[in-house]
């Protein structure tokens, strides 16, 4: 068994192997040992530092790869917070509008109801005042109907109205019975003959005896047609 000089000290040194079993190495054998062991160790060395690099390179790339996917899952968390945001707001947007329309509807329906309340109230009243209206007319035409009694005394005065020169209604008292007259809606009928110059209620007796062509009807005041020489009936307007 041949070894280096360095390996033999050691082995005897320990006492590994027997003395009589080792025999020395030529120096030549030893050299070429020495740069043999050599060699191995750079080897080794090379070895394991390209162990070394490739751990490293592969514990570098594991944590690019891992900071890559927690970059990853930041930017898909803030999306998805975005997106979330987005959403809330549009559906904010929605519920506002869906409110501001409702409101909006209400109002018009609330208007639309004010309205036709309001319309019914005055057709209720113009209702109203036409039946006042009509029944002060009746309640008018009944009071002023002559009786038997006042018919004769007309008549016996309209000598005494003729003979003074009168014209107008005195002077064709039997001659006109014109009832459709007093259907108007004025205020008041004229007599509109200057010998008489009268204002009557359109249910007074005496309208339909007032000749067309002195007939007229009139909604102005009492007093505006007094000022241009009308004077009230001592009948109706008594």
């Amino acid at each position: 068994m041949k070894i280096g000089a360095g390996v033999l000290a050691f082995i005897l040194s320990i006492g590994l192997f027997p003395e009589s079993e080792i025999t020395e190495t030529p120096s030549q054998d030893v050299a070429v040992t020495a740069e043999e062991s050599t060699a191995d160790t750079v080897n080794t060395e090379q070895n394991r530092a390209a162990e070394l690099a490739a751990k490293e390179a592969e514990k570098k790339a594991a944590e690019e790869a891992e900071r890559e996917a927690a970059e990853a899952a930041e930017a898909e968390r803030k999306a998805q917070e975005e997106a979330a945001v987005r959403e809330a707001e549009r559906k904010a947007q929605e519920e506002a509008a869906a409110k501001e329309a409702e409101r909006k509807a209400q109002e018009e329906a609330a208007a639309k109801e004010a309205e036709r309340k309001a319309q019914e109230e005055a057709a209720a009243k113009e209702a109203e005042r036409k039946a006042q209206e009509e029944a002060t007319s009746a309640e008018q035409f009944q009071i002023n109907q002559p009786s038997p009694g006042e018919v004769a005394q007309e008549r016996s005065v309209q000598p005494v109205m003729n003979a003074g020169g009168g014209g107008g209604d005195a002077s064709n008292f039997d001659t006109y019975n014109n009832v459709e007259q007093q259907q108007t809606s004025e205020a008041y009928v004229l007599n509109t003959n200057p010998s008489s110059m009268k204002i009557h209620y359109p249910g007074c007796r005496y309208v339909p005896k007032i000749s067309p062509e002195n007939y007229a009807t009139s909604n102005e005041t009492l007093s505006t047609l007094e000022s241009r020489g009308y004077s009230r009936c001592g009948v109706c307007m008594k």
